[in-house]
């Protein structure tokens, strides 16, 4: 099994506005590829940056090839699909994890 983090470092007076836009439409949409079993959101208890706020986006894939697929046909205009009101807002940062034991 393989799991896709994406980190989010998120400016707190967008915060809200940017939880509605990942639950309502950008994680929906990469759920729609198909290359994923499901995703989970997490927001950081701990704060790593001054005025910001992180996410942690866990989706879990149905396999590398998956995965691959995503990075070559859909992650390029999914990455670009945020509104412009968040642009200069946040950083992202993103890894792929390998289950080694259950």
């Amino acid at each position: 099994m393989h799991l896709y983090v994406v980190s989010i470092h998120i400016q707190k007076a967008a915060e809200s506005r940017w939880v509605a836009w990942m639950t309502e439409t950008h994680i929906p949409e990469v759920l729609d590829t198909g290359l994923f079993h499901g995703c989970r959101m997490f927001r950081s208890e701990l704060q790593h940056r001054e005025g910001y706020t992180t996410y942690r986006m866990h989706y879990t894939l149905k396999s590398r090839q998956a995965f691959d697929t995503y990075e070559k046909v859909f992650a390029p205009a999914l990455r670009n699909s945020a509104p412009p009101e968040f642009t200069g807002r946040f950083t992202a940062e993103r890894d792929l994890l390998e289950m080694v034991e259950e």
